[in-house]
């Protein structure tokens, strides 16, 4: 990572704290909204999620349909959606 990036090795110590804390804030955001999908109104990181995470959050909450970006999900996405919420096979872009 130092060098893909130019950093030195404190440099990208922090670098990869910072992103694993990142990814870990996203995950907590996806696992509260699985158990209340009324705390959406409060996440402020809706544009950070992966599309694996979004894969899981619609999973688990159909509702969030009309905001995800179904464009950025792809088969393996796609598959654990669909494997959970049939109906929105209708969504699906990647099937013929």
């Amino acid at each position: 990572m130092e060098e893909e990036y130019g950093l030195n090795k404190v440099e990208a110590d922090c670098l990869k704290k910072c992103q694993e804390a990142e990814a870990e804030c996203r995950s907590l955001w996806v696992r509260a909204m699985e158990y209340s999908p009324r705390l959406a109104h409060y996440c402020t990181h809706w544009h950070d999620f992966t599309p694996g995470e979004w894969a899981k959050l619609l999973a688990n909450n159909i509702e969030f349909i009309h905001i995800a970006p179904l464009h950025k999900l792809g088969c393996a996405e796609w598959f654990i959606v669909l494997s959970h919420q049939p109906a929105l096979i209708e969504k699906c872009s990647i099937i013929d």
